[in-house]
């Protein structure tokens, strides 16, 4: 047994069990027999020749043996650049039927193969003649069978065990779930195409036993290939034990495209949007070419909107305040004023006056804009929101009335008990006991050896048994209710904890990041979030509902924050994190953006590209950095930060918000300096073990390493590797052997060559944040 070790699994070149590892010739003899040896009652000696099993004799096979297949059925994403596989429960299953022995470089033909054709060259019918369904495809379509024995091998989870072979065998007998066997086809696939992966037989006689054909004498003998290399039919049938279907995706697998991001700073035009305001109308002055920059709930680093300019800013917001507070023309119906409901004021305050954050945001056309986002967020959804709101108002009524029967029976129990349990005057407990049992005769008469218990022989029950037990059961105190409010219920107020930023994306998706159609394909960049803006929506939709909810005579709080939660935040975990507090406990000095759970606003990775829409399980989170031992770099430390939300526009748009600032992410520019700071990771998933070879990115020459063994050192160029169909252990890289391991020497080696280990990026947060070298 050929045996490479990886840090967690032993790959096996072939594992045999039981007789058939006393098989010991390596070519392939026909039906096998062993001598047989038997000892009867002690002395007498009974040879008989035993027959083995021979691939003729397997006309199918149990499917509960295949544990896995990658990729699944149905697969329509699968990775090109991988090998399609089955797995087995049985670590011997590939050579169970095998008639020979493993040669001297641990090389043993299994009996079975995976095939894998392309669906539009291939049928596969089923009759009621045939045991099996039947395979029909070109002879090109499939693997050469001489190199069978480099594509099965088994796998043993043995840690950091040596697996010398009397571990091997207590595994195998006590702890069988840690073993299995594995069959690769190396079969190059194309891009965006259907594929059929089927289990057939490799010997002749195991062809003709699932086509139901008859096998002669001498082909059970001579075990041919079930498809020779120089078979002269253009077409091959083969009985089939086991298939399904897949399709592949685009080209590239995890590490190709994660290798296509590229750090880059947003272009100057994201994050923000003119804002037009010079005819604002309602009778407003008209302010020729005058013009805002209006933000969106995410913002670039380097944001810097252009600030308002004295005269046009007061005379605007002088204009508008007459408007809001109805004194420019009374008659006229005149906007919203938002948030009025949460601070009962009928006008804007005069400047520099509180509530600070509310003049802000009726006075201001860049916050007045984000209110009115959400007013019409709520326009748009207010019948599934108002069927939400009585539903929880049912829930409340039924909780209080429950309620209110606990406070009626503890105001009736507290009366009771005032007018009935009152102590009188005397003593609170009298015994009745004659006084002629405390005399001396008395006493004498019941001593343990006096005359009665000389009289008596048997006593009888107690009297009154068990009474004691239920008079102290009857008298203890009860247990303390729970606290139940004597006052009156406060109004309720519905809630909503449903990601509100889902509504504004499908409704206004540019109000998320202005721009965001400009940011490249293919591109990692650091955003951080608005929080201004997000405060100002979010009190637009509380505005706008509480009118909606007084219209529809719903009795709620009128002060009460039904939105308090911007970003998805349901897959962070811990306590509760909303983006702003209760409106009611908004300071009054206080501006917008200063409610919430982060002032400064948080960090936000953009990830534009196929990579996470292709593999949406990929683990991203960030990493603190540490000093090297010399100062001169930084690397991953051990502590790790995970998104606190995450969110997508459109489909190969991600953004993923982290609790960290600017600053804590960017880190100091020397040791001296302070904190090294943060890097931002990408990680492939970790799953069962993968094989193949990277996307071909150049062509011909040898890899430094096998970990970058691609398809590109099979062929000097394009046109080459396209009329590859399979792998050939005798192509360029024959003889060729890095990191201890020679190609094609056996199958644990090309196991351990192609297997394609998870692959992760780090990125440090200096490659964007203003200020990095």
């Amino acid at each position: 047994m050929a045996d490479n070790p990886t840090p967690a699994y032993r790959t096996l070149s072939w594992l045999r069990q039981g007789l058939l590892a006393g098989i010991a010739d390596p070519a392939s003899a026909g039906r096998l027999t062993l001598p047989m040896r038997l000892t009867v009652n002690g002395s007498r000696v009974v040879e008989t020749p035993l027959q083995i099993c021979a691939p003729g004799d397997v006309t199918g096979i149990d499917a509960r043996e295949v544990i896995r297949t990658d990729p699944h059925s149905g697969a329509a994403d699968f990775e090109p650049n991988y090998f399609p596989l089955i797995e087995f429960d049985r670590p011997d299953f590939p050579w169970l039927f095998t008639p020979a022995a493993a040669d001297g470089d641990g090389r043993l033909r299994p009996w079975i193969a995976l095939v894998v054709v392309r669906q539009d060259r291939a049928t596969l019918a089923s009759g009621a003649d045939r045991p099996l369904p039947v395979l029909e495809c070109p002879l090109e379509e499939l693997p050469d069978l001489a190199e069978s024995w480099a594509w099965a091998h088994a796998e043993v989870v043995a840690g950091s065990a040596a697996l010398d072979p009397a571990t091997l065998k207590q595994v195998l007998k006590e702890q069988p779930e840690r073993t299995l066997s594995r069959l690769l086809c190396p079969r190059r696939l194309d891009p965006a195409t259907r594929y059929l992966a089927c289990l057939v037989p490799t010997y002749e006689v195991g062809r003709l036993a699932g086509l139901g054909e008859a096998i002669g004498a001498d082909q059970e003998q001579e075990l041919t290939p079930a498809w020779p290399a120089s078979l002269a039919a253009a077409t091959v049938r083969l009985p089939v034990y086991f298939h399904w279907e897949f399709g592949t995706g685009a080209d590239g697998d995890f590490e190709a495209l994660a290798r296509r991001l590229v750090p880059r700073e947003p272009p100057p035009t994201v994050g923000l949007r003119p804002l037009d305001v010079s005819d604002p109308g309602w009778s407003m002055p008209k302010t020729p070419s005058a013009e805002l920059d209006l933000g969106g709930a995410l913002e670039t680093p380097k944001t810097a909107p252009r600030p308002w300019q004295e005269p046009e800013r007061g005379a605007f917001q002088q204009a508008l305040r007459a408007v809001l507070d109805r004194t420019a023309e009374p008659a006229l119906l005149a906007p919203p004023l938002y948030g009025q409901g949460h601070t009962d004021l009928q006008a804007v305050p005069a400047a520099d006056t509180t509530p600070r954050w509310f003049a802000e945001l009726n006075l201001d056309p860049r916050h007045r804009v984000a209110a009115g986002l959400g007013a019409l967020v709520i326009r748009y959804e207010q019948e599934p929101l108002m069927a939400a709101a009585w539903d929880q108002l049912a829930r409340h009524e039924a909780d209080a009335q429950r309620a209110k029967r606990a406070q009626l029976a503890e105001t009736v129990g507290a009366g009771l008990r005032d007018r009935q349990a009152s102590a009188g005057p005397g003593p609170a407990v009298s015994l009745a006991v004659a006084d002629a049992a405390d005399s001396a005769a008395y006493r004498r008469l019941t001593r343990s050896r006096g005359p009665l218990a000389k009289r008596l022989e048997r006593l009888g029950g107690e009297a009154g048994a068990g009474a004691p037990s239920a008079a102290l059961r009857a008298l203890a105190a009860p247990s303390s209710p729970e606290d139940i409010p004597a006052t009156e219920l406060p109004r309720f107020a519905p809630e909503f904890p449903q990601p509100m930023y889902e509504p504004m994306r499908d409704y206004f998706p540019d109000a998320l990041l202005p721009g965001m159609d400009q940011v490249p394909a293919n591109t990692v960049a650091l955003l951080k979030t608005n929080q201004a803006f997000i405060e100002a929506y979010l009190a637009g939709l509380n505005h706008e509902l509480s009118r909606e909810l007084l219209w529809r005579g719903y009795p709620a709080d009128p002060k009460g924050s039904y939105f308090r939660r911007f970003w998805d935040r349901r897959g962070a975990g811990g306590e509760r994190r909303d983006d702003m507090t209760e409106l009611r406990s908004w300071k009054p000095a206080g501006g917008l953006g200063e409610h919430g759970a982060s002032a400064a606003g948080e960090l936000v990775l953009l990830i534009r590209g196929d990579l996470l829409r292709r593999y949406p399980r990929a683990v991203v989170y960030a990493v603190e950095a540490v000093w090297s031992a010399d100062g001169q770099r930084r690397e991953l430390g051990d502590t790790e930060r995970h998104p606190l939300f995450r969110a997508g526009q459109p489909l190969d748009v991600t953004l993923l918000g982290f609790p960290l600032t600017a600053p804590e992410a960017r880190g100091a520019d020397a040791p001296a300096g302070g904190h090294p700071g943060w890097f931002f990771v990408l990680q492939e998933q970790p799953t069962e073990p993968r094989f193949g070879l990277d996307a071909a990115a150049d062509f011909g020459g040898q890899p430094a390493h096998w970990a970058d063994l691609a398809w590109g050192h099979l062929a000097p160029d394009a046109a080459a590797l396209q009329r590859i169909v399979h792998v050939s252990l005798a192509g360029p890289l024959a003889g060729l052997e890095l990191d201890g391991l020679p190609w094609g020497r056996n199958s644990a080696h090309m196991a351990a060559i192609t297997r394609q280990r998870p692959f992760r990026v780090a990125i440090h947060a200096r490659t964007w944040l203003p200020g990095a070298a």
